[in-house]
C-alpha cells in the first residue's frame, strides 16, 4: 500500500511499514497520523501476518512531531487522536511489532505536554536530547523542596509549554529525574538520559501503570486483606 507519507510491503507473513518523509527525518504531521491508521488497519485485517516491522526511509527512524507544522498552526487535535489510536492499534495487533530504528537517537516526549517531540538527540553528536526551548521551557527542581536547580544539577524535570494553545501546561512536574546540559550541536540546552522517577510508576507495553492502581483492584475482593497476618 502506497500512501502520501508512508508505504507498506509484504513478504509472506512479514509486513514492513516504511515512514517515508526522509527530507524532514520522517517527522509526523496530520497526514502522517492518518496514513499510519490506514496502513495499520489494512495489516490488522490480515490474520496470517506474524511480524510487522516499522522503519524509516533515509537516515532516520522518526524525529517526532513536525514542529514546523505545529508552529504554523497546521496541527489540530485530530493529529493527537489519530496518533494515539494508531499506536494503540499497533500495540494490540496479533502480530509481533518491531521498530527497526536506524541511526539511533534518543527521543523524549510526554503525552501531557505534546507526545514525542519535546526533545530529540542530534544525529551528529548523540550526546543527549536537545530540548526545543522555543516551544517548551525546561527546569530541573529539587523533588523534595521544589527549589529550582542550576544546569548540571540532578533533579526532577519540569516543563512549561510556550506555544501550545489547546491544553497548555505551566511548570508541569514530569517525575523524571535528569540533568540539564549546555548546548553542543544545536543552540538549545540538552537533557541527560532519565535515570529514574520520583514515583513508583511502571511502563508496561507503553501503558503507564501505578502499583496503587493494582492494589485498589485487589482490595475490592472481600477474600483478600491489605495486611499480612499469622494464624
Amino acid at each position: 500500500m502506497q500512501l502520501e507519507t508512508m508505504y507498506s510491503e509484504r513478504d509472506g507473513r512479514v509486513a514492513t511499514i516504511v515512514l517515508n518523509r526522509p527530507h524532514v527525518l520522517n517527522c509526523a504531521n496530520e497526514q502522517w497520523a492518518r496514513d499510519l491508521n490506514t496502513i495499520v488497519d489494512d495489516l490488522a485485517a490480515d490474520h496470517q501476518l506474524r511480524l510487522v516491522v516499522l522503519r524509516g526511509a533515509g537516515r532516520a527512524f522518526c524525529s517526532g512531531i513536525d514542529l514546523t507544522a505545529l508552529a504554523g498552526g497546521e496541527t489540530t487535535m485530530a493529529f493527537f487522536r489519530n496518533w494515539e489510536t494508531a499506536l494503540r492499534k499497533l500495540e494490540t495487533m496479533d502480530a509481533i511489532v518491531l521498530a527497526a530504528v536506524q541511526s539511533h537517537c534518543d527521543l523524549s516526549g510526554l503525552s501531557e505536554v505534546i507526545g514525542p517531540g519535546v526533545a530529540a538527540e542530534c544525529v551528529e553528536t548523540k550526546d543527549g536530547s536537545v530540548i526545543w526551548e522555543d516551544h517548551f521551557y525546561p527546569e530541573v527542581i529539587d523533588p523534595e523542596t521544589g527549589a529550582v536547580l542550576s544546569d548540571g544539577e540532578h533533579g526532577e524535570l519540569v516543563f512549561t509549554s510556550l506555544t501550545k494553545e489547546a491544553l497548555p501546561v505551566i511548570r508541569y512536574r514530569t517525575r523524571d529525574l535528569t540533568t540539564l546540559l549546555p548546548p553542543t550541536a544545536r543552540s538549545m540546552r540538552r537533557m541527560a538520559k532519565v535515570t529514574g522517577r520520583t514515583d513508583d510508576m511502571l511502563i508496561i507495553r507503553g501503558v503507564n501503570v501505578f502499583p496503587s492502581q493494582i492494589e485498589e483492584l485487589i482490595l475490592r475482593h472481600a477474600q483478600l486483606t491489605p495486611h499480612m497476618y499469622w494464624n
